[in-house]
Protein backbone atom coordinates (compact mmCIF):
# COMPACT_ATOMS: atom_id res chain seq x y z
CA UNK A 1 0.00 0.00 0.00
CA UNK A 2 2.83 2.42 0.78
CA UNK A 3 4.31 2.08 -2.69
CA UNK A 4 0.94 2.70 -4.31
CA UNK A 5 0.11 5.75 -2.24
CA UNK A 6 3.54 7.23 -3.01
CA UNK A 7 2.93 6.63 -6.72
CA UNK A 8 -0.40 8.45 -6.47
CA UNK A 9 1.23 11.41 -4.74
CA UNK A 10 3.91 11.56 -7.41
CA UNK A 11 1.32 11.52 -10.20
CA UNK A 12 -0.57 14.34 -8.48
CA UNK A 13 2.67 16.31 -8.06
CA UNK A 14 3.43 15.78 -11.73
CA UNK A 15 0.02 17.15 -12.67
CA UNK A 16 0.28 20.06 -10.25
CA UNK A 17 3.70 21.05 -11.55
CA UNK A 18 2.44 20.71 -15.14
CA UNK A 19 -0.47 23.02 -14.32
CA UNK A 20 1.94 25.62 -12.94
CA UNK A 21 4.24 25.22 -15.93
CA UNK A 22 1.43 25.69 -18.47
CA UNK A 23 0.18 28.72 -16.57
CA UNK A 24 3.69 30.20 -16.78
CA UNK A 25 3.81 29.67 -20.55
CA UNK A 26 0.42 31.33 -20.94
CA UNK A 27 1.59 34.22 -18.76
CA UNK A 28 4.66 34.71 -20.97
CA UNK A 29 2.43 34.82 -24.02
CA UNK A 30 -0.37 37.02 -22.67
CA UNK A 31 1.69 39.40 -20.56
CA UNK A 32 4.83 39.72 -22.68
CA UNK A 33 4.89 38.12 -26.15
CA UNK A 34 1.52 39.31 -27.45
CA UNK A 35 1.68 42.88 -26.08
CA UNK A 36 5.25 43.35 -27.32
CA UNK A 37 4.13 42.24 -30.77
CA UNK A 38 0.90 44.26 -30.78
CA UNK A 39 2.68 47.41 -29.61
CA UNK A 40 5.51 46.91 -32.14
CA UNK A 41 8.11 47.42 -29.44
CA UNK A 42 10.40 44.81 -30.97
CA UNK A 43 11.42 44.14 -34.53
CA UNK A 44 9.87 40.89 -35.84
CA UNK A 45 13.23 39.10 -35.77
CA UNK A 46 13.84 40.26 -32.18
CA UNK A 47 10.41 39.03 -31.14
CA UNK A 48 11.05 35.70 -32.84
CA UNK A 49 14.43 35.36 -31.15
CA UNK A 50 12.94 35.99 -27.70
CA UNK A 51 9.72 34.01 -28.04
CA UNK A 52 10.35 31.73 -31.02
CA UNK A 53 8.04 28.76 -30.95
CA UNK A 54 6.18 29.78 -27.79
CA UNK A 55 2.71 29.31 -29.28
CA UNK A 56 3.56 25.76 -30.43
CA UNK A 57 5.11 25.04 -27.04
CA UNK A 58 1.90 26.19 -25.34
CA UNK A 59 -0.30 24.05 -27.61
CA UNK A 60 1.76 20.89 -27.07
CA UNK A 61 2.10 21.51 -23.33
CA UNK A 62 -1.61 22.11 -22.90
CA UNK A 63 -2.35 18.87 -24.76
CA UNK A 64 0.05 16.99 -22.49
CA UNK A 65 -1.52 18.64 -19.42
CA UNK A 66 -5.01 17.65 -20.61
CA UNK A 67 -4.01 14.01 -21.13
CA UNK A 68 -2.20 13.88 -17.79
CA UNK A 69 -5.16 15.49 -16.00
CA UNK A 70 -7.57 12.92 -17.48
CA UNK A 71 -5.33 10.10 -16.31
CA UNK A 72 -4.78 11.47 -12.79
CA UNK A 73 -8.44 12.42 -12.28
CA UNK A 74 -9.46 8.81 -12.93
CA UNK A 75 -6.51 7.28 -11.11
CA UNK A 76 -6.66 3.61 -10.16
CA UNK A 77 -3.74 2.37 -8.07
CA UNK A 78 -3.58 -0.97 -9.80
CA UNK A 79 -4.41 -0.06 -13.38
CA UNK A 80 -3.47 3.53 -14.21
CA UNK A 81 -0.39 4.05 -16.33
CA UNK A 82 1.33 7.28 -17.28
CA UNK A 83 4.35 6.03 -19.19
CA UNK A 84 2.47 5.96 -22.47
CA UNK A 85 1.70 9.66 -22.15
CA UNK A 86 5.41 10.38 -21.85
CA UNK A 87 6.21 8.17 -24.83
CA UNK A 88 4.13 10.57 -26.93
CA UNK A 89 6.06 13.59 -25.67
CA UNK A 90 8.75 13.53 -28.37
CA UNK A 91 7.43 16.57 -30.30
CA UNK A 92 7.17 18.59 -27.08
CA UNK A 93 10.66 17.60 -25.93
CA UNK A 94 12.13 18.50 -29.33
CA UNK A 95 10.50 21.90 -29.09
CA UNK A 96 11.81 22.42 -25.55
CA UNK A 97 15.32 21.49 -26.72
CA UNK A 98 15.04 23.96 -29.58
CA UNK A 99 13.83 26.59 -27.13
CA UNK A 100 16.76 25.82 -24.82
CA UNK A 101 19.30 26.06 -27.65
CA UNK A 102 17.99 29.53 -28.50
CA UNK A 103 17.91 30.66 -24.87
CA UNK A 104 21.52 31.90 -24.84
CA UNK A 105 20.87 34.08 -27.88
CA UNK A 106 17.59 35.28 -26.36
CA UNK A 107 19.40 36.19 -23.16
CA UNK A 108 22.03 38.16 -25.08
CA UNK A 109 19.32 39.96 -27.06
CA UNK A 110 17.43 40.71 -23.86
CA UNK A 111 20.54 42.33 -22.38
CA UNK A 112 21.09 44.36 -25.56
CA UNK A 113 17.46 45.49 -25.68
CA UNK A 114 17.58 46.64 -22.07
CA UNK A 115 20.48 48.89 -23.03
CA UNK A 116 19.22 50.17 -26.38
CA UNK A 117 15.40 50.06 -26.51
CA UNK A 118 13.72 52.57 -24.20
CA UNK A 119 10.20 51.34 -25.07
CA UNK A 120 11.24 47.79 -24.16
CA UNK A 121 12.70 48.95 -20.83
CA UNK A 122 9.54 50.93 -20.05
CA UNK A 123 7.34 47.97 -21.00
CA UNK A 124 9.35 45.61 -18.79
CA UNK A 125 9.25 48.03 -15.86
CA UNK A 126 5.46 48.24 -16.04
CA UNK A 127 5.15 44.44 -16.18
CA UNK A 128 7.72 43.68 -13.51
CA UNK A 129 5.80 45.83 -11.02
CA UNK A 130 2.88 43.39 -11.40
CA UNK A 131 4.82 40.10 -11.57
CA UNK A 132 7.18 38.58 -9.05
CA UNK A 133 9.19 36.91 -11.82
CA UNK A 134 10.58 38.90 -14.72
CA UNK A 135 10.52 37.94 -18.38
CA UNK A 136 13.85 36.10 -18.40
CA UNK A 137 12.84 34.24 -15.25
CA UNK A 138 9.73 33.05 -17.04
CA UNK A 139 11.59 32.17 -20.23
CA UNK A 140 13.79 29.72 -18.32
CA UNK A 141 10.70 27.65 -17.35
CA UNK A 142 10.73 25.38 -20.44
CA UNK A 143 14.42 24.62 -19.92
CA UNK A 144 13.82 23.67 -16.29
CA UNK A 145 10.85 21.48 -17.16
CA UNK A 146 12.71 18.51 -18.65
CA UNK A 147 14.80 17.79 -15.52
CA UNK A 148 11.58 17.98 -13.51
CA UNK A 149 9.99 15.33 -15.75
CA UNK A 150 13.03 13.10 -15.26
CA UNK A 151 13.00 13.52 -11.49
CA UNK A 152 9.29 12.78 -11.12
CA UNK A 153 9.37 9.83 -13.52
CA UNK A 154 12.30 8.29 -11.65
CA UNK A 155 10.34 8.65 -8.41
CA UNK A 156 7.26 7.13 -10.00
CA UNK A 157 9.28 4.16 -11.29
CA UNK A 158 10.84 3.73 -7.85
CA UNK A 159 7.36 3.37 -6.36
CA UNK A 160 5.92 1.17 -9.11
CA UNK A 161 5.58 -2.54 -8.48
CA UNK A 162 8.10 -4.70 -10.27
CA UNK A 163 5.49 -7.30 -11.20
CA UNK A 164 2.39 -6.66 -13.23
CA UNK A 165 1.50 -4.31 -16.04
CA UNK A 166 2.64 -1.18 -14.25
CA UNK A 167 6.31 -2.15 -14.35
CA UNK A 168 6.75 -0.73 -17.85
CA UNK A 169 4.25 2.12 -17.81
Amino acid sequence: LFRSSERTLIAKELLSSEETYCDSLIEINEEFALPLKEQSILLPEEHNQLFGSLSSLIALSEDFRRRLRERVNFWDEDETKIGDIFLNLAPLLKLIISFAVGHTNANQLFTKLRLTNEKFVSFLSSKEEKHSVGLMGLLICPIQRVPRYVLLLKECIKHTDEAGTRSRN
